[in-house]
């Protein structure tokens, strides 16, 4: 488990900022997308992972925060707890909503961080997972 969950973080992560991509669906160097596409090249959904494929979304940096805490909790490995620290710098420099009265995160932003106003996943935004993975990092925090 701990060699596939670092991996996938691996894969997915953005070299230009420490943060990790949209959907990963990154080639092996961190690239866009270049896989053998044939018969479904013209598929809405094709389209849109090439369209937004270096898109950042709250979602997955909220599940890699816990993510890579547990794995660091798991292993000892000094690189998760690293890649923690990295993953949680951008994250809370990026998606918590400047406007403070808001009191939410913003849903997507482009690469080079500027926020997105369109559907790329999923039409909603679900606050829970956010104080989720938070709860869940606390009480990783807190166990012995």
């Amino acid at each position: 488990m701990e060699n596939k969950g670092n991996s996938k973080l691996t894969a997915s992560n953005d070299r230009y900022d420490s943060s990790i991509f949209a959907d990963c669906f990154v080639d092996r160097e961190g690239g866009p997308p270049g896989r053998n596409k044939e018969g479904v090249e013209h598929t809405s959904m094709v389209k849109q992972i090439e369209q937004n494929w270096d898109s950042k979304l709250w979602w997955p940096h909220s599940e890699a925060l816990y993510t890579t805490m547990l794995l660091y909790k798991l292993t000892g490995d000094p690189e998760l707890l690293a890649q923690y620290s990295r993953l949680q710098d951008y994250s809370f420099k990026t998606f918590p909503n400047p406007d403070r009265s808001v009191g939410e995160w913003i849903q997507i932003r482009s690469r080079s961080g500027k926020s997105i106003n369109q559907v790329i996943a999923l039409p909603v935004k679900d606050p829970y997972y956010i104080i989720r993975n938070v709860i869940l990092i606390i009480e990783l925090l807190a166990s012995r």
